[in-house]
């Protein structure tokens, strides 16, 4: 300190101790002056930490991040958390800095910045965060029930949803360590996966995933349940595709079919007949021994087509295939004579609809005479079920039959075909004719069909009776 000429007081280098009450006392002979100054010194805040620091609680523990600061005036403190300031309504400060965290989750990791602040200027320091977490594995709480077929693959996963930090992970089965090296699986992803790749019978278990890291150990459980496809008559359903048995019957003829199905779990038995379940009510079927048989009774054309035994479980099925024939003589649908009328020029069909096995073959006849495909206006179609004929004429008149035969018989249906011709316009000659009065006259009008057309006269848009005596003809009725 020094004074100054002019009764000024400097000091250099002030620090806190130099703040207080200063007095300047002015006297001369006619009397004295007192003067007072209060100086206050003021210091920048400081925190005293290090710059930047870290804290590992353990996940749900209670944190105290401490910023002890001083400075004058007495700096006023604010916290951030990755530069965002920190919600007091969730969290607490004291008076002297100190910021609480209660229970802490994973999502209060992070870098906190303590800020102080005061008249001279501010100063900030850093607390890494980094919360403990026991791993979580997905689904954890709920076991989980593998089932599979022999030599399919299998993955089982554990997989880490959160853990800080990164969890280890072991695999036991039965309550036992798992080796590390298998040829028959092994692990991927950090041992969040457990493969096998061709699963047998041998590795049924009960399987343990187990995480753990600093905060605790979490684990999840799999069954595992290896099942065996069904198997028809011991054929294994890798050894390809098996042909279905062809079985010709005659008609009447009794057949038990048999199928004998075995796996794990057991399959159920279910017979079906050209796709459809056969039931109690199927015809001339029956189904017994919990359907390892099925029989055929008095065998009928019913019967014939394609048998499946299917046998079924939770992982599969497997089938057995019989394609039943049963050699039945044609038989044609409403084969009872029909008369049939067409208009000249116009399309008429005769029908043969048969059913027969092996497939009947069918002629068509006219008045005896074999009809060729390529005969006139006449057209065999459908297998020769159908005989069209275009543009019907008179000379289409006559009896027609279809004859269907195969090696076991023939059957036969008969027609009576009529072309009926429209009248032909009539024919008047002359439009007009004269006659003397109380003479006779003959008006002609003739008029060609089939059957013969019936003719009528009027006179000025009337009938003409035929009671009346001065009239005669055909045409008055």
């Amino acid at each position: 300190m020094r004074v100054m000429s002019d009764g000024s007081l400097v000091i250099n280098s002030t620090r806190v101790g130099d703040s207080g009450q200063y007095a300047c006392l002015a006297n001369n002979v006619a009397g004295f002056l007192t003067r007072q100054v209060t100086l206050k010194v003021q210091e920048p805040p400081h925190i005293l930490r290090p710059q930047l620091t870290s804290e590992i609680p353990n996940f749900g523990s209670r944190v105290l991040l401490n910023c002890p600061v001083t400075g004058i005036p007495p700096p006023e403190i604010m916290w951030l958390k990755d530069g965002v300031p920190v919600n007091t309504y969730e969290t607490l400060v004291f008076d002297n800095g100190t910021l609480i965290l209660n229970s802490v989750q994973g999502s209060d990791s992070g870098r906190y910045e303590c800020v102080a602040v005061n008249e001279v200027g501010n100063v900030s320091i850093y607390i890494d965060v980094t919360v403990h977490v026991k791993p979580q594995i997905q689904d954890a709480d709920s076991i989980t029930l593998i089932t599979v077929q022999l030599n399919d693959r299998v993955d089982m996963f554990c997989e880490i949803v959160n853990s800080v930090p990164p969890a280890d992970i072991i695999w036991y089965k039965n309550g036992e360590r798992l080796p590390s090296q298998d040829p028959n699986y092994f692990t991927q992803s950090a041992n969040q996966v457990l493969t096998f790749t061709s699963i047998q019978t041998s590795d049924v278990g009960t399987y343990e995933c187990r995480a753990n890291n600093k905060a605790g150990e979490t684990n999840k459980i799999f069954n595992v349940e290896v099942q065996v496809l069904p198997v028809i008559d011991g054929i294994s359903p890798g050894s390809g595709q098996v042909d279905p048995i062809q079985i010709t019957l005659t008609k009447e003829d009794t057949i038990d079919l048999p199928c004998h199905a075995s796996g794990n779990p057991e399959p159920t038995i279910r017979w079906f007949k050209d796709g459809q379940l056969v039931t109690h009510n199927t015809p001339g079927v029956s189904v017994r021994n919990r359907g390892t048989v099925l029989s055929i009774s008095r065998a009928s054309v019913i019967h014939a087509g394609q048998f499946t035994c299917l046998a079924t479980s939770g992982i599969g099925n497997a089938t057995k295939v019989f394609i039943i024939s049963v050699n039945v003589p044609p038989v044609i649908a409403d084969s009872e004579l029909q008369n049939l009328t067409v208009i000249q020029s116009r399309r008429v069909y005769l029908q043969c609809p048969t059913v027969a096995i092996p497939v009947a073959t069918i002629r068509w006849y006219k008045d005896n005479e074999l009809i060729h495909r390529s005969q006139h206006n006449v057209i065999l179609r459908d297998n020769n079920m159908t005989l069209e004929i275009r543009d019907a004429q008179l000379s289409n008149n006559g009896h027609y039959y279809c004859i269907a035969s195969n090696i076991i018989g023939e059957s036969r249906k008969s027609f009576n075909l009529e072309v009926h011709v429209p009248p032909q316009p009539p024919i008047t000659s002359p439009t007009t004719t004269s006659v003397d009065a109380s003479g006779s006259v003959t008006l002609n009008c003739e008029s060609n069909g089939y059957p013969p057309p019936t003719i009528r006269w009027m006179k000025n848009g009337m009938f003409i009776s035929p009671a009346s005596s001065r009239y005669q003809g055909n045409g008055l009725r």
